[in-house]
């Protein structure tokens, strides 16, 4: 039986935000890869992702560039996140 998880918007901001590489985002994430784990996100997950990197922006919480930066980011790495 195969294992799967599914990871929600939340989670991956999380996760490309970490600064370091015993966050337990990044942590659990190489847990799930090295486990072969099948790991799953909601139809709507990208546009979760926009909206919340928008709003990080609105509240000045993080610059223009640096949203944009971090949707690159999520969106070029295919499977693996960070």
């Amino acid at each position: 039986m195969s294992k799967v998880v599914c990871v929600d918007a939340n989670f991956v901001v999380f996760l490309v935000q970490a600064a370091s590489e015993t966050s337990p985002f990044i942590v659990l994430w190489d847990e799930w890869q090295k486990q072969s784990y099948q790991i799953i996100a909601p139809t709507l997950f990208g546009y979760e992702v926009t909206n919340v990197f928008h709003r990080m922006n609105v509240a000045g919480q993080i610059l223009l560039e640096e949203a944009e930066q971090l949707w690159l980011y999520r969106n070029c790495r295919g499977k693996r996140y960070r």
